[in-house]
């Protein structure tokens, strides 16, 4: 078979054109005149390339490239739009490819533009996602999967964060389906309890541009997050023992997709009713309480781990250590390390100690601190997050 005698270049060549979701151009292939040598031109090596590997990934790609684009182009109006000759020659190629001309871009990026301010629209959109927590007015998502989701709510957040700029502390997004607005949710523990409280909200309305922030650490009662691994892309670190969690609650009856978050006495009492306790990132019955027989697993699984038994993340480190143990339930959901500690009596201080898991660094509460000459040793989760820092970090 001829893929097979040049498999090599022509892997080489899928790489590169997957990369730009294209067929590169004569001077973005180092390889190209082998091609040309046995192929007689690129794009027809490119045409048995889709005969092997089917058209459905490629023009898959190649959406995924045009909506980037929109979106790019949508949200570039703020402040002003660059002209084409200002704009990367790799761009500059992209939009010719998949456009045709900047002009016909550009009015692709408007429509979009203006279909975000379309509350049906966006509703729609929230509805469809099959990325992010949906409540009956808003969609959650954690910050860092906001670019997988639909071009009208990238662009829909990206109106928000153009006009208010990066709000440092938020990690999630509130994306109100029905008023205009976009929320930014801070919540520190958002990885270590598994109904972390929000405990800030900067509040932004596109129609108004009404700016609304509030303070929420001296609540007592705040809003407790669930199902955190809708909120987040399958590759994030957690996003396993997140869906575990969740797993166990909806097993034991205690999560309704129709139903909103709850608050922390709503969550309280409904694991006093339910007998259950959390403990770390798990539940507990309480003692005394008989345990049931529960549904199967397969019945409450994430759709975005198939048919297949949900495993460890493949990272090597461990979860954080449960220092919630002997924690009340209400503590265990809303409680921070520091206060559970301050209400034991009799207990002294402790110094932080060398890390365990890595045999470097510091473990305070949950962090691990090293110096950044060692952030190696931390492994899988660094480099994801240091993927998602802003590209001016």
């Amino acid at each position: 078979m001829e893929f097979d005698r040049h498999r090599e270049l022509l892997e080489e060549l899928i790489r590169v054109s997957a990369d730009m979701a294209r067929l590169p151009f004569d001077d973005e292939f180092e390889r190209t005149h082998e091609v040309i040598t046995h192929f007689g031109s690129l794009k027809r090596a490119f045409k048995l390339i889709r005969k092997v590997t089917g058209a459905d990934p490629w023009d898959s790609l190649r959406q995924s490239r045009i909506d980037d684009l929109r979106v790019y182009l949508a949200l570039a109006r703020f402040p002003k739009r660059p002209s084409f000759v200002n704009l990367p020659l790799s761009m500059q190629r992209d939009i010719k490819e998949f456009f045709g001309s900047y002009k016909q871009a550009c009015e692709s990026a408007d429509i979009l533009l203006f279909e975000s301010g379309n509350s049906e629209l966006v509703d729609a959109a929230c509805q469809r996602s099959k990325l992010g927590r949906l409540t009956s007015n808003a969609l959650y998502v954690h910050r860092s999967a906001v670019s997988s989701l639909e071009p009208i709510l990238r662009v829909f957040e990206g109106c928000a964060n153009a006009y208010i700029g990066e709000v440092e502390d938020a990690n999630i997004v509130k994306l109100h389906r029905f008023s205009g607005k976009v929320s930014y949710l801070a919540c520190p523990k958002f990885d270590q309890h598994p109904h972390p409280p929000v405990r800030r909200t900067i509040k932004l309305s596109l129609r108004n541009r009404f700016i609304q922030c509030i303070d929420h650490s001296e609540n007592k009662n705040p809003l407790l997050l669930d199902r955190k691994e809708r909120m987040v892309e399958s590759d994030h670190p957690w996003f396993e023992r997140f869906a575990r969690f969740s797993m166990q609650e909806a097993q034991h009856g205690l999560l309704d997709d129709d139903q909103d978050m709850l608050s922390a006495l709503q969550w309280h009492a409904k694991l006093e009713e339910a007998g259950l306790m959390i403990r770390g990132n798990r539940l507990r019955y309480q003692e005394g309480v008989k345990r049931k027989r529960l549904p199967p697993r397969q019945d409450y699984m994430d759709p975005r781990f198939g048919k297949t038994a949900i495993t460890a993340p493949a990272t090597n480190l461990e979860e954080p250590s449960d220092s919630l143990h002997d924690a009340t339930p209400d503590e265990a959901i809303d409680g921070d390390c520091e206060d559970v500690v301050e209400q034991k009596e009799n207990r002294s201080a402790e110094l932080p100690t060398r890390s365990k898991r890595f045999g470097i660094g510091k473990e305070i509460g949950y962090a691990v601190y090293v110096h950044r000459d060692y952030e190696a040793v931390l492994g899988a989760s660094v480099e994801w997050a240091k993927r998602h820092l802003p590209n001016h970090y």
